[in-house]
């Protein structure tokens, strides 16, 4: 069985690019004493993330999950924990989820960069599961992989914050309102009626968006501010 760390330094070598792997787990730094503390850093990062981050041997059993994961697996929605194993909701999810998981740790036992993600979708609503071989990571046990999931809930994905645009773009307190309800997809009149401001005005903050963000279509400004929010869970209150 990995220790704490040993199962942190693994998602962590799943997630980061090839490039930066060295940096951080062969520098002199990660073999004294502050080792603990770059690990715990990490495992703290992956608790803040707002998609389910899980590490699994090439059985299924469940070797860590973040706070995300762990609310997703206790909601039992799609997936779930069963005798320490990752299952989905039915023999059929299951029998999808694990070969994924499988054919996953088989690549990485094949390949040092375990460059191979393989995809699946899990659950009604459906949740999108990546699985991403862990590279250059010593397996738990003899002649295991280990795979790293990551887990997207599209029903609980949160919207960009109007102080996050407000920051990126230079937009007014208005101009953020507005910029992060138009991603509703509803229209301007709608967008003018929750925010109380007129429809002439709600387009004149709008052209305002359009000029500091560089897009000329409402499309584009909403691929844009999604593409630029922070997949981070709310801090919760003191």
């Amino acid at each position: 069985m990995m220790s704490h760390h040993q199962t942190v330094a693994c998602i962590a070598k799943g997630i980061l690019p090839s490039g930066r792997r060295s940096d951080v787990f062969d520098s002199p730094c990660s073999s004294n004493a502050c080792d603990g503390a770059i690990l715990d850093g990490l495992r703290a990062a992956l608790d803040r993330l707002e998609h389910g981050t899980i590490l699994v041997d090439d059985d299924a059993t469940l070797l860590f999950a973040n706070a995300s994961a762990l609310e997703l697996l206790s909601s039992r929605r799609g997936l779930m924990i069963s005798g320490g194993k990752l299952r989905g909701e039915s023999s059929l999810m299951t029998t999808i989820l694990r070969n994924v998981i499988a054919r996953c740790a088989s690549c990485q036992r094949r390949s040092a960069e375990g460059a191979t993600m393989l995809h699946c979708r899990i659950g009604d609503p459906a949740l999108l599961v990546v699985a991403t071989p862990v590279a250059s990571a010593r397996p738990h046990q003899q002649g295991s992989g280990l795979v790293t999931l990551l887990i997207v809930d599209p029903t609980r994905v949160s919207l960009p914050s109007a102080d996050a645009l407000r920051q990126q773009f230079g937009l007014t307190r208005t101009e953020a309102n507005v910029a992060v309800d138009i991603i509703s997809g509803d229209g301007l009149k709608a967008t003018a009626e929750r925010l109380g401001i007129s429809v002439v005005t709600t387009r004149s903050h709008l052209r305002q968006i359009f000029a500091k963000t560089g897009v000329r279509r409402q499309a584009e400004l909403v691929r844009l501010l999604l593409s630029t929010r922070y997949p981070l869970r709310q801090a919760s209150a003191p």
